[in-house]
């Protein structure tokens, strides 16, 4: 069952996968949502390493979304 898009825009979380930079693909995201945990695909413009915090800015589509450090 997915998550809609709608709840995971403003989440805070935190970086599982480094995410590389220039919104290049392959990183990871934990957020926490009412009632579950989940792991999203992530990209950002500049390199945010495992365990940094951060915000979900932008839904990028097919599945990826846009992170800034929070």
């Amino acid at each position: 069952k997915g998550v809609p898009v709608k709840k995971i825009q403003d989440v805070r979380g935190t970086v599982y996968l480094t995410v590389p930079a220039g919104r290049a693909p392959g990183g990871m995201v934990t957020v926490t949502l009412p009632g579950c945990t989940r792991q999203v695909s992530a990209r950002a413009d500049n390199e945010l390493k495992t365990g940094t915090a951060v915000v979900i800015s932008e839904n990028l589509g097919g599945g990826s979304f846009l992170v800034v450090k929070s």
